[in-house]
């Protein structure tokens, strides 16, 4: 199961900031339907929060994602951040993908989630 919240930091619009929060099993199984709320979220504001809160699972559709989101919001002269990626499970994921540097134990010079907030 999977669980997604919209809504603006207080005192923001829409339009300036969205934070999207994720829960529960970001795996394949959920991919299109977070693909539709991170897509449709990011056209609508300038700056795209996602905030990672009680993940049970995650696998590399997710962290697909995430790099998709963010390779599209530059494009678009937006910016995506992401927090709450000390998720046991979201670490385990990114470990596994060989995504991280070397110094994360993933492959050298490999480091394209640097960008990710604990």
């Amino acid at each position: 199961m999977i669980d997604i919240k919209v809504g603006s930091p207080k005192g923001e619009s829409r339009k300036d900031r969205i934070r999207l929060t994720l829960s529960g099993r970001l795996t394949v199984n959920h991919a299109l339907e977070m693909h539709g709320a991170l897509s449709e979220a990011l056209h609508e504001t300038q700056h795209l929060e996602i905030k990672l809160k009680k993940v049970e699972e995650t696998d590399l559709s997710f962290l697909q994602l995430l790099l998709s989101v963010r390779k599209s919001a530059q494009a678009l002269g937006k910016e995506a951040t992401v927090s709450g990626c000390a998720e046991e499970s979201f670490q385990a994921a990114a470990a596994d993908s060989g995504l991280f540097g070397r110094e994360h134990g993933g492959v050298e010079g490999a480091d394209i989630l640097s960008w990710l907030e604990a």
